[in-house]
């Protein structure tokens, strides 16, 4: 029973791993996006590089 716990626990703590990469990579994501947006949103205010 021991040794099936250890499966587990690796197994939940690699699930928990991959849970807070694909969170990581989300949030990066989102600045990624925010940034774009603001390129956009500068590049309307100043058409001409004003």
């Amino acid at each position: 029973v021991a040794e099936r716990v250890k499966e587990l626990e690796v197994k939940l703590a690699a699930v928990m791993q991959e849970l807070e990469q694909k969170r990581a990579d989300m949030h990066h994501m989102v600045n990624v996006n925010t940034s774009l947006q603001d390129g956009i949103a500068g590049a309307f205010e100043h058409p001409l590089g004003e």
